[in-house]
C-alpha cells in the first residue's frame, strides 16, 4: 500500500462517514425547525465540480505521456541527443584537420603549362626590326636581313609541365601536427564534456519527475478529503451548526492545496518536457519516469561510496575540463614555435619537366612566300636539384604572433588552474548536500507522519466540538510544508548521487558501452 494511500485511508473514510452524519444531521434540524436554519449566501458557495473539473484538466495535459526507466532515458540521451551529434561531427573535423597536417610529410606533384604559355592554343607574332647602325652585309645583324626586317609567326602552339617536390626540411610542419593533434584531442574531451552534462540533466529531470509526482499524489489526497470537510462544513451551515468564518477558512484552505496541486502538474509537464528533450526525442514531446520504481529503490540507485578526499581526488584527476585546458594550452604552444619557425629556411628536392609542340608559320618575312618557314617544333626540357626557400625577415610579423600565441598557453593553463579550484568546490557542495540530505530525511518522514497525525488529531477535535477550524488549516499548512521537505530533502540526496558522479568525470554502471561508442574514448 503507498505511504499517502496508508495514512489517508481511514481519514478519507471517516470524512465520508461525517459527511453522511451532517447532512442526516441537517435534514432533521430543517424539518424540526424552519427557522434554525439560515440562507447561506451565494459568495460562500463555490462550484465543486467546475474547480474539480479544472483539476482533472490540468492532470490530463500529461496523462498519455509514455514512461521511461532511468536507465533507457540515459543510454537514448547518449545516442540520440542532437546536440551531442554536433559535438560528435566536431571531433570529425578536427581529426581531417590532423590528418591533413600529417600529410605535408608527402611530396607534392603538379602538372601545368608552362609559364605565359596556354595548354593548348594558337599563337601570333609580328616582329618590326631596324638596324640603323649596320655597316654592311658581313654584319650578322644584317647578314640576313639587310638593315631591317618585318616578319610573323602564326602557329599551334602546345605546353605542358610537371613538377615534382619534396619539402625533406619543413621547420613549420611538425609543430603543426603536434598543435593539430592537441586540438583533435581537445574537440574529443568536448563531447565527453557534453556527454556528461546531457546525462546529468537527464538524471536531473527524472528526479525532479519522480518526486513531483509523489509530491502529487501527497496533495491529491489532502485536496479530496479538505474537499470532503469542506462539503460537510457546508451542510453543516445551511443547518445553523457553524459560522460563515469555518467555512471560509476550509474553502480557502482547499482551494490553495487546488492551486498548488495545478503548479505541480504544471511542474511536472516542465520536468517531463525538459526529459524528452535532454533524451532528443520530437519537439514538444514529453516522457514521465517509470511508476513502478519505488523510493527506496530510487535513492539506492547508484549511491556513491567514496569519501569526500576519494572524491575531491578522483575529480582533480579524471576532469576533462582540467585535461581539454592544458590540451588547448600545449596546441597554442606548439603554435607559437610553429610561428618562429618560419623563420628558418625550407629545403627542398624536386625536378620538373616541359614539354612544348608548334605547327605553323615561324618567323616568315612579311611579303615573301611563307611556305619555306612552315615547321613542327618540339622539345623537352628536366630539371632536378635541390630548393631553397628562406624568409630572412618579414617584419617581425611572425615573432610577435607568436608571442600572441605563447600567452594564449599560459591563459590556458591558467583555467586549467582556476578549474581544479571550482571543480573542488562543486565536489564538496555535492558531497554536502548528500550527506545533509541523508541525515535529514527520517527527520522529515517523521514530521510528515507526526504533522498528518496532528490534522486527524485536529479534526476528530473539531467534530467534536473542542477544536476549531483554524488548528485544521494550520494543521494542514503543516502536512503540506513537512511533504515538500521531505521532497527536496529526497531530491537533493539523488541529485547530490547524481552530481557527484558527473563532478568526478565517473560513468555510472547503468551507460552501456554502446551508448558510449561514438563518444570519443571513455576516461
Amino acid at each position: 500500500m503507498d505511504t499517502t494511500e496508508r495514512i489517508f485511508g481511514k481519514s478519507y473514510q471517516g470524512a465520508g462517514t461525517r459527511l453522511f452524519l451532517c447532512v442526516a444531521c441537517a435534514s432533521c434540524l430543517l424539518s424540526s425547525s424552519s427557522s434554525a436554519a439560515r440562507p447561506i449566501n451565494d459568495i460562500y458557495d463555490i462550484n465543486i465540480s467546475t474547480i474539480e473539473q479544472n483539476v482533472e484538466s490540468a492532470k490530463n495535459l500529461i496523462k498519455d505521456a509514455t514512461e521511461i526507466s532511468l536507465i533507457d532515458a540515459a543510454n537514448q540521451a547518449l545516442i540520440n541527443n542532437p546536440l551531442l551529434k554536433t559535438y560528435e561531427s566536431l571531433v570529425m573535423a578536427k581529426a581531417w584537420e590532423l590528418e591533413a597536417s600529417k600529410r605535408r610529410w608527402f611530396p607534392s606533384f603538379s602538372a601545368l603549362s608552362s609559364q605565359g604559355a596556354p595548354l593548348l592554343g594558337e599563337l601570333f607574332n609580328t616582329t618590326t626590326a631596324e638596324y640603323p647602325n649596320s655597316s654592311g652585309s658581313s654584319d650578322f645583324a644584317t647578314s640576313t636581313y639587310n638593315s631591317s626586317y618585318y616578319q610573323y609567326s602564326s602557329y599551334l602552339d602546345g605546353n605542358i609541365a610537371a613538377d615534382l617536390k619534396w619539402e625533406f626540411y619543413e621547420p613549420t610542419r611538425q609543430p603543426l601536427i603536434q598543435s593539430a593533434k592537441n586540438k583533435f584531442e581537445v574537440s574529443q574531451l568536448q563531447t565527453i564534456i557534453k556527454a556528461r552534462d546531457i546525462l546529468l540533466a537527464v538524471q536531473l529531470a527524472y528526479n525532479s519527475a519522480i518526486e513531483t509526482e509523489r509530491l502529487i499524489g501527497i496533495y491529491e489526497e489532502l485536496c479530496k478529503i479538505n474537499k470532503q470537510e469542506y462539503v460537510i462544513l457546508r451542510a453543516q451551515l445551511r443547518s445553523g451548526l457553524i459560522d460563515v468564518g469555518s467555512v471560509s477558512q476550509q474553502a480557502s484552505m482547499w482551494l490553495n492545496q487546488v492551486s498548488t496541486l495545478n503548479n505541480l502538474y504544471k511542474a511536472n509537464i516542465d520536468f517531463a518536457s525538459a526529459l524528452a528533450s535532454a533524451i532528443g526525442l520530437d519537439p514538444g514531446s514529453v516522457i514521465l519516469p517509470q511508476a513502478k520504481h519505488t523510493l527506496n529503490q530510487q535513492i539506492k540507485v547508484e549511491a556513491w561510496k567514496q569519501s569526500l578526499e576519494e572524491s575531491i581526488n578522483l575529480a582533480l584527476t579524471n576532469r576533462e575540463e582540467i585535461q581539454a585546458e592544458n590540451k588547448d594550452a600545449a596546441a597554442a604552444e606548439w603554435e607559437a614555435i610553429r610561428l618562429k619557425n618560419k623563420y628558418l629556411p625550407i629545403v627542398s628536392l624536386g625536378g620538373t619537366v616541359t614539354y612544348s609542340r608548334l605547327k605553323g608559320y615561324y618567323e616568315a618575312p612579311v611579303g615573301t612566300d611563307a611556305s619555306p618557314y612552315y615547321s613542327t617544333q618540339s622539345s623537352t626540357n628536366a630539371t632536378i636539384g635541390l630548393g631553397l626557400e628562406w624568409k630572412l625577415f618579414d617584419g617581425g610579423v611572425n615573432y610577435a604572433k607568436a608571442k600572441a600565441a605563447k600567452a594564449v598557453s599560459q591563459s590556458h593553463e591558467e583555467m586549467a588552474l582556476a578549474y581544479e579550484l571550482s571543480i573542488g568546490e562543486e565536489v564538496r557542495k555535492s558531497y554536502s548536500a548528500r550527506q545533509i540530505a541523508a541525515l535529514t530525511i527520517p527527520s522529515n518522514e517523521l514530521a510528515l507522519q507526526k504533522a498528518k497525525e496532528s490534522l486527524e488529531v485536529a479534526r476528530q477535535r473539531f467534530e467534536t466540538g473542542i477544536g476549531n477550524i483554524t488548528t485544521i488549516v494550520q494543521a494542514n499548512a503543516l502536512v503540506g510544508e513537512a511533504a515538500h521537505q521531505l521532497i527536496n530533502n529526497r531530491l537533493n540526496y539523488k541529485n547530490a548521487d547524481a552530481q557527484l558522479y558527473r563532478y568526478t568525470a565517473t560513468w555510472p554502471s547503468f551507460v552501456s558501452k554502446t551508448s558510449l561508442a561514438n563518444i570519443a574514448t571513455e576516461q
